[in-house]
């Protein structure tokens, strides 16, 4: 079996599947991909590939219960096939295979590596001035409030050592959105102090539409004022 697997939550990312798989040229990884029942059909274009059940796998489900849980259903089944590490990121194409690379180097010697826009290095690509302020405005504030050292809280590029998402309750963590990153990222903090970023360069989707929403902005600013007073 492989040593990483890489956990993708997909909906109506049909247009992205293709190229996505061809970024990613790692001969000792597998692909998960976790599909809440797309309407475009990304899980035909999923199971359509040479790979499929040989490298690459697939969780359908029958309703939208988001992105949150779609990575924690991807991370317990990394954790039940017992692989070493898991990647996360996103269908979108605004992760790259090269970027890619780059954390898979460090993970063996980090708990939690991550792929940061706000670092040296680091850019993001394709956004408007007023999303890229509203997400550096959040990080910065989210750092300072709960005490953490990484600058780029809500990426969602990242390479977790087994070992410790071994040592995280992921059926208390109750965020719903995005807040997630955040959520999971505070309670590995709290275990270890060997996580890592690195400088990635984030590309706005080209395909779909942005999952983003006020919804999802206010839910995740709930969760941060309330992560320190929680259990």
């Amino acid at each position: 079996m492989n040593e990483y697997i890489i956990i993708i939550p997909t909906y109506n990312e049909s247009e992205n599947i293709s190229q996505l798989i061809s970024s990613i040229q790692l001969p000792n990884c597998d692909l998960l991909f976790i599909d809440d029942n797309s309407p475009d059909g990304t899980s035909n274009h999923v199971k359509s590939h040479p790979k499929y059940n040989k490298n690459i796998y697939l969780i359908e489900r029958k309703n939208k219960n988001g992105y949150a849980s779609a990575c924690k259903e991807g991370m317990q089944f990394a954790l039940k096939k017992k692989y070493k590490y898991i990647v996360q990121m996103d269908a979108d194409l605004s992760h790259s295979g090269d970027d890619l690379n780059k954390l898979i180097k460090l993970s063996t010697s980090q708990d939690l590596v991550i792929g940061s826009r706000y670092i040296p290095g680091g850019k993001t690509t394709g956004w408007g001035f007023s999303r890229v302020m509203l997400s550096k405005i959040a990080n910065l504030f989210s750092k300072f409030y709960l005490r953490q050292k990484i600058n780029d809280l809500t990426s969602g590029f990242r390479v977790y050592n087994s070992k410790i998402l071994n040592n995280v309750n992921l059926k208390k963590l109750q965020s719903e959105g995005y807040g997630f990153l955040v959520e999971i990222l505070y309670n590995i903090s709290k275990i270890t102090k060997d996580i890592e970023e690195v400088p990635i360069h984030f590309n706005d989707r080209k395909f779909g539409q942005s999952k983003m929403s006020f919804k999802i902005i206010i839910e995740a600013v709930k969760l941060v004022l309330f992560l320190p007073f929680k259990n």
